[in-house]
């Protein structure tokens, strides 16, 4: 896998921090005035409250996680007042057992334990 980032523009540094860092346990990596990258793999994810990136509501990120980490995610994230607007349940597609919840700037984070390598052809809009 090749290294890189993905930019998230965000209202509030501390609130998407508390979402991504303490609820989804994405590790920090990186601080700088109003930004804060945190590692996803070989990626990092960089949370940036400079008003320089627009914010992107409805915007779908997909996490593969066994089910077992899903609840754990989901409770973490339940403790920090976010609730899934989908599942967590089995919807028999390619993704398996997902949920879905809204960060908050309304990105959409989608926790899934299918194991299908064919997942890309399937999602419309997928990168």
């Amino acid at each position: 896998m090749q290294k890189g980032y993905v930019t998230l523009g965000v209202r509030e540094l501390q609130d998407s921090k508390h979402f991504w860092n303490q609820g989804v346990g994405l590790p920090e990596c990186g601080q700088w005035p109003a930004q804060l990258a945190l590692a996803l793999g070989e990626l990092e994810l960089l949370l940036d409250a400079t008003g320089a990136i627009p914010i992107a509501p409805g915007l779908e990120m997909g996490l593969h996680r066994t089910k077992d980490q899903i609840e754990e995610t989901l409770r973490n994230l339940s403790n920090l007042g976010f609730k899934p607007f989908r599942g967590p349940k089995d919807f028999g597609g390619p993704l398996g057992f997902e949920a879905g919840v809204r960060d908050p700037d309304g990105y959409v984070l989608v926790l899934y334990a299918g194991e299908s390598r064919e997942l890309l052809n399937t999602r419309p809009g997928t990168v």
